[in-house]
C-alpha cells in the first residue's frame, strides 16, 4: 500500500486527477467563478478532460506499485 501511495505522488495521471477535484470544488464554491463558464461549453469541457485522460493513460507505461 505505501508503494503504491508514493507511485500515485509521481503519477501525472493522479496529478490531473487532484487537478480536477480541486476546479470542481472552487467551482461549487464561489459563485463568481460560476459565471465564468458558459454552460454551453460543459459538453466541450467534458470531452476535453476525456481526451486528456486518455492521453495521460497511454502515456502511462508502469504500475504505480513499479514507480
Amino acid at each position: 500500500m505505501r508503494r503504491r501511495s508514493r507511485g500515485a505522488m509521481r503519477s501525472k495521471t493522479m496529478w490531473f486527477s487532484f487537478a480536477l477535484v480541486i476546479l470542481g470544488v472552487v467551482y461549487e464554491n464561489f459563485s463568481y467563478v460560476q459565471n465564468i463558464i458558459d454552460p454551453r461549453l460543459y459538453g466541450v469541457i467534458l470531452i476535453t478532460i476525456g481526451i486528456a485522460v486518455a492521453v495521460l493513460r497511454f502515456i502511462t507505461v508502469m504500475p504505480l506499485d513499479d514507480k
